[in-house]
């Protein structure tokens, strides 16, 4: 019996799209960086362990 695989195999996109795409998730973690940044100079973390119970 044949089965079929649940995981894409492949993504076709023309060259722009996929480098639009890259500098968008390096500017999401630029800003995500930038905002635990500022977090933490304020004084406003969480251990992990309370972070992820808050999930």
């Amino acid at each position: 019996m044949w089965r079929q695989r649940s995981k894409d195999a492949v993504v076709v996109m023309s060259i722009k799209d996929y480098e639009e795409l890259e500098a968008m998730k390096a500017d999401y973690i630029k800003h995500c960086f930038e905002s635990a940044k500022e977090d933490l100079a304020e004084g406003s973390v969480v251990d992990g362990e309370t972070f992820l119970k808050r999930l």
